[in-house]
This record gives structure tokens, C-alpha cells and sequence, in this order.
């Protein structure tokens, strides 16, 4: 590996980074062996592009003046109990992820497929902290009467048994200042919501790991799931939700990594 040829293997890259390795060893009638060598002498190394959301400068600007009330919220009412909540659409196909999906095999004719669907049944599931037991009629719209009439009737009796508070809880949900107004929560957000970026992924990929003859089945299956989740992953992720708010802010309510 000449120092010519890592100078054009270099150009070569920076011309088009998303050509694979091997492609590279195809036009430069070389091994694969041998770009993979000279790519580690470059320094460089080959990763997985992500995908993300948009975000226009209006949007990262609004998340961050919402960002810093949530936080201003949280300093002044620590003892405050949050309940999170999110919506998720789960269909009765094996979920499958391109990238870290693997099977070993001697041979790609062993390796049984991943069949899919043109239009596969669903199940729209609410899930909050302790349960997920909630099915969202097919075309209901969420909205605040239907998040209260889940705390009324979900929430609160739970709440009957691990707490002494009921009574205030009670009071709560029969006040306007129930939900955190539009005003507090970031816009674009799922990195924000411990049930976006923590729970239900975790969920669905145990519960979807096989395909599901009926939506009663991948009902039941994510219930099964939701209920073995242990405590101190939820308390975890939970406790991600300052970080993640102050992480926003530390990248300019661009994208981050934790």
C-alpha cells in the first residue's frame, strides 16, 4: 500500500463515501482484503448511516425555549409524580432490523425469510408507565378526553394501591392543569419521551420477534411483554428524562447521543 495509492484511495472516498469496499476493490483491481487494510490506514471507518427527523431552524428553535421551561417546571416541582404516556402502532408482522439482524447458517438457502405483508393488521396500543392493556379502537383519535378517561379509569385505580395520594391525584384529573400545555413540550420530540426512545422499542422487538395470526395474539403478546419488563429498566429510563431535555439544550436542540 503505497503512499500513491492511499492518496487515491483517499480522493477516491472523499468523491464518493458511500461507495462500499468492496465496489473499491472492484474499480481499483485490488482485494477486499487489501481496502479494508488501507481504509484503517486512512483512519477511517465504515459506519451505518442513521436516519433522523428533520429539524428546521424555527423547530430547534421552539424546542428550546420549551425545553428550558420543562426544566424550570422540574426544578420547582421535583416531588411532582409524571406520568408519561405515548401512543404505538404494532402490527402483526415480525419486526425486523436491516442492521443488526443476523443468522447463522452454512448456507443463505438454510436462512428461512422474513415474510411481510402489502397491508398487515394493527393494533394502535397506549402504553404508560405500568400498562399497556389499553386498545385503541381502529380511527379513534387520541386526544385529552380520552388520555383523562384512561386516568380516570386506568391510572387512578392503580394508583388506589401503590399510593396514599389518591384523593389529590383525584383532584388533578378534574383540573384543566392536568397536562402540561402545548406550550411545554418540545415539538419533534420521541428522543425526549421515555417511551419512545426506551419502552416500546423494547416491547416490540420481543414481542413482534415472530410473526402473529391475529391482533389478539400481538395484543397479548405485548401485554406479556410490558408486564415482565423489570422495574429498575423503567425507573431508568425514566430517570433518562432530565438528562435528554438538558442534552437537547447542550446541542442546540439538534440532535444528541447518549
Amino acid at each position: 500500500r503505497t503512499v500513491e495509492f492511499l492518496a487515491d484511495l483517499s480522493d477516491t472516498i472523499e468523491a464518493s463515501p458511500t461507495t462500499s469496499m468492496r465496489k473499491q476493490a472492484k474499480n481499483l483491481g485490488v482485494s477486499k482484503d487489501t481496502i479494508r487494510n488501507a481504509v484503517q490506514d486512512l483512519g477511517l471507518v465504515s459506519y451505518v448511516r442513521r436516519r433522523r427527523q428533520l429539524l428546521s431552524d424555527a423547530r430547534k428553535e421552539t424546542r428550546v425555549i420549551k425545553g428550558k421551561k420543562l426544566l424550570t417546571w422540574m426544578k420547582y416541582n421535583g416531588s411532582t409524580v409524571r406520568i408519561f404516556s405515548d401512543k404505538k402502532l404494532c402490527t402483526v408482522d415480525q419486526v425486523r432490523n436491516s442492521r443488526n439482524d443476523r443468522y447463522l447458517a452454512y448456507c443463505i438457502e438454510e436462512i428461512p425469510p422474513i415474510n411481510t405483508t402489502k397491508h398487515p393488521a394493527s393494533a394502535m396500543m397506549l402504553g404508560w408507565e405500568q400498562d399497556a392493556s389499553i386498545l385503541v379502537s381502529k380511527g379513534l383519535k387520541i386526544g385529552a378526553k380520552e388520555y383523562l378517561e384512561v386516568m380516570q379509569n386506568v391510572v387512578k385505580p392503580w394508583a388506589t394501591t401503590f399510593s396514599n395520594r389518591t384523593a389529590l391525584l383525584g383532584t388533578r384529573l378534574r383540573s384543566p392543569n392536568t397536562f402540561w400545555p402545548w406550550s411545554m413540550w418540545p415539538p419533534s420530540s420521541p428522543d425526549c419521551n421515555p417511551l419512545d426512545y426506551g419502552i416500546w422499542g423494547v416491547v416490540e422487538r420481543k414481542a413482534c420477534s415472530i410473526p402473529h395470526a391475529s391482533v389478539d395474539a400481538l395484543k397479548a403478546a405485548v401485554e406479556k411483554e410490558w408486564a415482565e419488563m423489570s422495574v429498575d429498566f423503567i425507573f431508568k429510563t425514566c430517570k433518562a428524562f432530565r438528562p435528554r431535555i438538558e442534552a437537547m439544550l447542550k446541542a442546540n436542540s439538534g440532535h444528541f447521543e447518549l
